[in-house]
């Protein structure tokens, strides 16, 4: 069982079958993630969006949000940050996204080449969490959970804070205006 716990929102894997939807302002802070962790093992959690940037279009899939390796347990405070938390920010027009939380087994601490990691995941989109994950010699996920989000006002914000502009069919109606001020 896996549970995640924003601020004023949580579910777990126990919950329907249905994924529930949060707002990007709901999650726009990093969860407490909990799982079923086996105290003397180490952990490594990836948040992705493979919908980037739409679900019907997820050409750049996958977008990473975040990647924290060497937890102990299921201590995620006190893992190692490899990628710092990037809360929802799905494009205008784009429907639904899913977020979907990762945990993988590691062998030891240390494990996971944490400087090798920091490179891969830099850039956040276009990338395969789980090609990543099998060079790490990661084994499947021991647990995973997922909810999904969709465009709010809110979003524009973060889009300028990753210097990212969306495709033009995605970009809201704040970002078409600024495109032809430029």
């Amino acid at each position: 069982v896996m549970k995640v716990a924003y601020s004023d929102a949580s579910f777990s894997t126990e919950a329907s079958g249905t994924l529930p939807l949060l707002t990007p302002a709901q999650t726009s802070s990093p969860p407490q993630v909990s799982w079923e962790a086996k105290e003397d093992t180490y952990y490594t959690l990836v948040m992705t969006d493979p919908d980037a940037p739409a679900r019907k279009e997820p050409s750049f899939r996958e977008f990473v949000h975040w990647v924290v390796c060497d937890i102990p347990g299921s201590d995620v405070s006190r893992g190692s940050t490899v990628l710092e938390y990037c809360g929802p920010a799905p494009p205008h027009s784009s429907g639904k996204h899913r977020y979907v939380f990762l945990v993988y087994e590691q062998g030891d601490k240390g494990d996971v080449d944490l400087t090798a990691a920091q490179e891969v995941f830099s850039g956040r989109g276009g990338l395969a969490s789980h090609e990543w994950a099998e060079r790490e010699d990661l084994e499947s996920p021991v647990a995973a959970a997922a909810f999904e989000a969709e465009w709010d006002d809110t979003c524009d914000a973060a889009h300028i804070a990753l210097d990212f502009m969306p495709p033009p069919q995605y970009q809201s109606p704040a970002q078409k205006a600024s495109n032809t001020t430029e």
